[in-house]
């Protein structure tokens, strides 16, 4: 029973040194390679903006998160094409949007995002 046991043991262990290192056993396990979407939300005068609405998505995958009081966000995505809003409309400014955005596998893309205001209109 103990030699079973650490049969198992060992058979888990080198499996999974196999995934960690061989990129096409991973594949065929169907674990994603990542990368990385880090950025800057900024206004027409360059102050960062905090709390911006940030999300990506993809046609299997969508991730929503905030910017942080210095107005940066980071995300980890699995490889492939996103499309990014950026939703800071309570705060007074227009909807950004971009598409055709590639994370690649163990890399990070930067970003420094400025959004726009919205501009009340007044009529008389």
């Amino acid at each position: 029973m103990k030699r079973a046991k650490s049969i198992v043991v060992l058979v888990i262990i080198l499996i999974s040194q196999l995934i960690s290192v061989d990129p096409v056993c991973s594949r065929s396990l169907n674990i994603a390679p990542e990368g990385k979407i880090k950025g800057l939300i900024l206004d027409a005068h360059q102050a960062r903006v905090p709390n911006a609405v940030i999300i990506l998505k993809s046609r299997r995958v969508q991730r929503k998160v905030k910017s942080n009081e210095a107005g940066e966000f980071e995300v980890v995505l699995p490889a492939g094409v996103y499309q990014i809003n950026v939703d800071a409309h309570s705060l007074g400014f227009s909807l950004f949007q971009e598409k055709g955005i590639s994370v690649r596998s163990n890399s990070t893309q930067e970003f420094h995002i400025t959004l726009g205001s919205i501009v009340p209109v007044i009529v008389d």
